[in-house]
């Protein structure tokens, strides 16, 4: 599957995806506890809508605290970001 339809599929997986993992995150972080997320910014990652999936997987228990540009060098040794398989 390629073109529009595809990114659509392809964002709502990863919405999914965040959801389900911000869901779990809550329930196990102490009071106070954060949950820090890497996402490339720009189309078509921004159609993942990561701050609303976090706050409608936990009804509202984890919101937007700030936001940072991602910084490579803080991860030495960390592979680079691979090619999106084909056929999802």
């Amino acid at each position: 599957m390629c073109g529009p339809r595809a990114q659509d599929v392809n964002a709502a997986r990863n919405q999914a995806l965040l959801a389900g993992f911000f869901a779990c995150a809550a329930e196990l972080l102490a009071p106070g506890g954060e949950v820090h997320v890497a996402l490339k910014a720009g189309p078509p990652y921004d159609a993942w809508n990561a701050v609303g999936c976090a706050h409608r997987a936990t009804a509202g228990r984890l919101q937007l605290k700030t936001t940072a540009a991602f910084e490579p060098d803080a991860f030495p040794g960390a592979p680079g970001l691979a090619a999106a398989p084909r056929g999802l």
